[in-house]
């Protein structure tokens, strides 16, 4: 028994096919069938893809652990999907994406249904949190009392896009009431499969953006549309983004045709294989068609069409006429008349025949030949090895010329039809061959007619059969006797004729090799029976309820496998991705040690690395940019830029103007960084800017962002805005008022003092102003301004009402009349003749008056009494002259004198213009060396010599 006929067995035992599909694994679907849940779970768990309907009827209820969680695996469904006449309360289909609808289910009145729930009175809730498309047919739902949140709470108009006939009317009016039904959960938005916030439906159409037209959109981002490739939603834009594909699935990414097998090149001019081709099967691109299928013209088909044959497992174009059904020997065109067996004149007519439309008759006349016929001979028996089926059905008898019937290795089925021949009728007769020692039919399944094996004296192997198994049980009573006359059965052991070790007793075989086994004992691999799956090949281990069966390993498998899948190798032969192993890395994947890594999804059409930029160990390309500099398309090249997923430009960046023709940014979105300054950004400037990450400074020609306020203007927290100070402030200010500023342009005038101001704790709150009150006074103190009410002690007013500082020579506690030493109220150090000095001179006596209070100094200085010669006075004693020429030098002193004065007084008169323009008080910066103190200190020393040369005068005369 060959692997394809036992993939028969196990499709009639009602086992799962499982085929690997792009990494997928698929199953069979069921038309009207019911299974028990326990073969229901050994048909689809696991199961991604149903090639077919998927049809749950008669769920039993659940119990323990006995629940249908093993659904959740499928995505897709080729066909409907029907939940009828069960007791289960919840059903799981949470990755269900797509009902494709390509099979639909009838109805007697309306249109054609894909999705239908009915007469399932216990069920509460279907769970199809994934679902969002279902591409032909209706939605019927009825007749389920109990059911929650299908017909209330779920917009199947996103599920059918606004196709509002494709909505049985029938479906809101038989359903149960909701009233016991759990609200959906707070995240849902109303909308849910059940009252769990992990089951909220995915609207992927109504909300979507006007820019998607009639594609779906992501359902957490209904800006972000998805590509023209997807179907039921998707996670972004990209066609590997899809949860589902509308036509093919190429290794994860959705494509409208698989790679072909066969390109052009241009160098030879010949059609040459493409590496990268692959086959379609169903919706899916694989390397290799999976199980009994062929490969025919890129595609995956269950049999040739016309014009084709097999060879291996490709449908080739057939040199000729391809012969596939043929006439049986008894309506065989070639016979002679009233010849009915076979011979060389029809044998020829077998070969490369399937299907045999009739009976096939070799009888004694066949090897002996006839008046009409020629004798056959092996050549003429091997042209039968090709046939699988005969309608009608098969008698051999007294053919002496085989020791077994090998050239009928092939034969699947006798269909036992009529018109039959001999009487009873059989659908297998074998009777009286007499060289005949095994049956060698390896490949017999099944004969719905009775079977005889009578009279064949050398022939063992036959009394093993479990007819049970070929005969179906409707026709086992017609059956005949079938050791009778055969050899004996122990004569046939003693000979050593037996089954093989490897076949299993209960069935028997039809010969004495390992590949004539009815069942094997334990495996099964490519037809022969082994006793395990050490195979040439990387095989596995599949059990079913009587033996087990070596299959192959993908053929990226390098040793072993666990499954069918390329998941499911123990390590493999080229590359891995994700635990897959592939023949190459596919699309938006890199190679790193045989492991194939994803690009970033930023990037387009491959990449060499993990990086989400263009150039090596990055993407190949990607279609929107980020620039690093501001510097501007012109003088950047495609190596330096940084690839985006996102469709629109990130925070801080711009998007650029369409770059030209010939631009390596041409037909590209670029975004550039923001001025620094900006948080987001129309433009390069800082003039661009809708958000600023500092502050913005607005004014008549510019609203532009700055790291900070300049002078004259203020932050304003709250807005981040920079306004302008009051118009009487000179530099900065901590806000709007006249009382914020930190320095007046003009005056300043107090307006409060805090009582922790008078403790001298606090500051007092003074307020710019242009002029002073008329009744106030000018204090100038380093370059500020004061408006007071009096002047300081150590002050006085001038005749412009500014507070000038008294002389040094002052008590600054008393104050003075004026800047001269002699208008000091008090002296600040000694007094003399009425002038305040730093100290008595030479020659004069210093009195201590510090606790006289009418004293006007600390320390009063008085001339010395002069003490003179009785002789000096002697008229005669020549002194005359010299009295006169000191008369003369004192009256030139004097002059000298006098016109210092003037000039000083002169100078200081221009002093105080020149200060009251500026504003300025050199004496509160430097009030040791101020030019009034200078002044004062120069008309005293003067005023000294002044005195000095009176006396001389007075003396002289």
């Amino acid at each position: 028994m060959d692997a394809k006929h036992f993939v028969v067995f196990l499709l009639q035992l009602h086992a799962a096919v499982v085929m690997s599909t792009a990494g997928r694994r698929g199953c069979i679907g069921t038309d009207n069938e019911v299974f028990t849940y326990d073969e229901l779970r050994q048909r689809y768990e696991g199961c991604e893809v149903i090639q077919g309907n998927l049809e749950l009827n008669g769920l039993e209820a659940e119990s323990g652990n006995r629940t249908y969680d093993f659904l959740n695996s499928i995505r897709e469904i080729s066909g409907f999907l029907q939940i009828r006449d069960g007791l289960a309360t919840h059903v799981p289909l949470r990755n269900l994406a797509v009902i494709r609808g390509e099979t639909l289910l009838p109805t007697q009145a309306g249109q054609p249904i894909a999705l239908r729930i009915s007469r399932t009175s216990a069920l509460r809730t279907v769970d199809l949190a994934s679902l969002g498309d279902i591409r032909a047919g209706i939605i019927n739902i009825v007749d389920a009392p109990r059911l929650c949140h299908v017909t209330t709470t779920i917009l199947w108009a996103d599920i059918v896009k606004n196709d509002s006939s494709r909505l049985d009317p029938a479906t809101d009016g038989m359903v149960g009431s909701q009233s016991t039904c759990d609200s959906c959960s707070a995240q849902c938005d109303g909308n849910c499969w059940t009252s769990s916030n992990t089951s909220c439906q995915k609207v992927t159409y109504l909300d979507c953006s006007d820019a998607c037209g009639s594609r779906r959109c992501v359902a957490s981002n209904p800006q972000i549309c998805c590509h023209t490739s997807c179907i039921g939603g998707c996670t972004g834009p990209g066609n590997s983004q899809c949860l589902a594909c509308r036509v093919f699935n190429n290794s994860g990414s959705c494509v409208s045709s698989c790679p072909p097998l066969t390109i052009f090149n241009f160098k030879t001019l010949q059609e040459v294989s493409n590496p990268l081709g692959k086959y379609a099967y169903l919706h899916d691109c694989v390397s290799s068609c999976p199980g009994i299928l062929l490969a025919e013209g890129g595609r995956c088909v269950e049999s040739c069409s016309p014009g084709r044959r097999v060879v291996g497992r490709v449908c080739e174009l057939c040199d000729g006429p391809c012969p596939q059904r043929c006439n049986g020997t008894t309506n065989n065109i070639y016979n002679p008349p009233l010849v009915d067996y076979l011979h060389p004149g029809n044998a020829w007519t077998f070969e490369n025949c399937t299907e045999v439309s009739g009976t096939i008759r070799i009888l004694l006349l066949s090897v002996r030949g006839s008046p009409t016929t020629s004798p056959i001979n092996a050549t003429d028996l091997d042209y039968l090895r090709s046939i699988r089926v005969v309608t009608g059905s098969v008698h051999i008898g007294q053919v002496e010329l085989v020791q077994n019937l090998s050239f009928l290795s092939n034969l699947r089925e006798i269909h036992g039809l009529p018109p039959f021949i001999v009487s009873p009728n059989f659908g297998l007769r074998i009777t009286s061959n007499a060289n005949l020692t095994s049956l060698g039919l390896a490949s017999l399944q099944r004969v719905n007619q009775p079977v005889v094996v009578f009279n064949n004296r050398q022939l063992c192997y036959a009394d093993t059969i479990d007819w049970y198994s070929v005969v179906p049980q409707a026709v086992q009573s017609m059956r005949l006797s079938l050791s009778l006359s055969n050899e004996n059965q122990a004569v046939c052991v003693a000979s050593g004729q037996v089954c093989h070790q490897q076949c299993n007793s209960s069935y028997g075989c039809w010969g004495p090799s390992a590949d004539e086994c009815i069942r094997c004992k334990d495996f099964l691999y490519a037809g022969t029976c082994r006793s395990d799956c050490s195979t040439p090949e990387p095989t596995y281990q599949f059990s079913n309820t009587s033996a087990g069966v070596c299959l192959p390993c993908d053929p990226e498998c390098r040793d072993s496998c666990t499954g069918p899948l390329a998941s499911q190798c123990s390590s493999c032969r080229s590359f891995e991705e994700n635990g897959v192993c592939l023949s190459e890395c596919p699309a938006n994947t890199y190679n790193m040690s045989f492991l194939c890594l994803p690009c970033s999804s930023a990037c387009v059409g491959g990449c060499s690395g993990p990086g989400a930029f263009i150039g090596e160990g990055g993407c190949d390309d990607c279609n929107r940019l980020l620039l690093p500099t501001q510097s501007g398309a012109g003088g950047i090249s495609l190596e330096r830029v940084t690839c985006l997923m996102s469709s629109n430009c990130p925070n801080s960046t711009y998007q650029q103007a369409a770059a030209s023709p010939g631009s390596p940014f041409f037909d590209k979105k670029v975004c550039e960084p923001c001025h620094n300054q900006c948080l987001s950004c129309i433009g390069p400037l800082a003039t661009n800017c809708p958000r600023c990450a500092n502050v913005r400074l607005g004014t008549a020609s510019s609203d532009e962002c700055v790291a900070r306020c300049p002078v004259r203007y203020y932050t304003d927290v709250p807005t981040s805005t920079c306004s302008l100070c009051h118009g009487q402030c000179e530099l900065s200010c901590s806000g709007p008022l006249a009382t914020d500023c930190d320095q007046c342009r003009n005056f300043r005038q107090l307006v409060q003092q805090n009582s922790s101001t008078v403790t001298g704790t606090g500051s007092p709150t003074y307020e710019c102003v242009a002029m002073c009150p008329a009744e106030s006074f000018i204090l100038s103190v380093n370059v500020s301004s004061t408006c007071v009410d009096e002047c300081p002690t150590d002050h006085f007013a001038d005749v412009s009402r500014n507070c000038r500082a008294c002389n040094l020579l002052c008590s600054p506690l008393h104050g003075c009349a004026g800047q001269e030493a002699r208008q000091c109220t008090r002296c600040r150090y000694a007094e003399q003749d009425g002038l305040c000095v730093a100290a008595c001179p030479p020659g004069s006596i210093s009195r201590n008056t510090t606790g006289t209070p009418s004293a006007k100094a600390p320390m009063q200085c008085q001339r010395q009494a002069n003490v003179t010669d009785p002789g000096t006075n002697d008229p005669d004693d020549g002194s005359a002259g010299i009295v006169g020429a000191g008369v003369g030098a004192g009256i030139g002193c004097l002059l000298a004198v006098v016109l210092v004065l003037v000039l000083l007084v002169y100078g200081r008169k221009r002093y105080q213009q020149w200060k009251k323009q500026r504003r300025v008080d050199v004496s509160a910066v430097c009030p040791d060396f101020s030019l009034p103190t200078i002044i004062s200190r120069i008309e005293n020393k003067f005023h000294c010599v002044s005195s000095v040369l009176l006396c001389i005068i007075f003396i002289s005369k």
